[in-house]
């Protein structure tokens, strides 16, 4: 089971090792999970894996990772064996800000774009309008280049299309 709520869990990065668990030694068993959803599983493992009588079913060694419905847990398909370490990704749900020391989880190197929204609400309290425009121009440029740097999806592999003759 996940340990705690997160905002984000990266379900397509699961690894598997038994590096460091206890009793084990080389050669070590190390890879990557593949994602099925839960759907899929029911559809083309349940059956497979379910065909022994539950009193005797043998496991094996995991190849899927299963989000259950509500995100907050996750399963392994086919059911381990033996123990096994189990790493994954996850982001945490950003805290709400209420006290005068708390602080703010948002990357160094975005911080202009933050202080440029500050600026241009604090220039239109002031009424100046002027002021209050090239903040609003500097917040939108900041922001369009943080949408290019965070959203924009970058490839997952290279191809190559080139021709080798012999």
């Amino acid at each position: 089971a996940v340990k705690d709520d997160y905002g984000s869990i990266d379900w397509d990065n699961f690894y598997l090792t038994t590096v460091g668990v206890s009793g084990e030694s080389a050669p070590y068993v190390s890879k990557t999970l593949r994602f099925v959803t839960i759907e899929k599983w029911k559809d083309f493992r349940r059956s497979i894996e379910n065909a022994d009588d539950a009193d005797a079913a043998v496991g094996g060694e995991p190849n899927f990772v299963i989000r259950s419905p509500d995100a907050r847990k996750f399963g392994l398909s086919p059911i381990p064996k033996e123990v096994y370490r189990v790493w994954y990704f996850a982001w945490d749900l950003p805290t709400a800000l209420s006290a005068h020391g708390d602080t703010i989880v948002f990357p160094d190197m975005y911080t202009p774009v933050l202080l440029a929204r500050a600026r241009y609400y604090m220039w239109q309290f002031k009424d100046n309008a002027q002021a209050s425009a090239f903040a609003l121009d500097d917040y939108k440029k900041g922001l369009k280049q943080m949408r290019s740097n965070l959203l924009n999806p970058v490839p997952k592999y290279m191809t190559d299309d080139r021709v080798r003759t012999v």
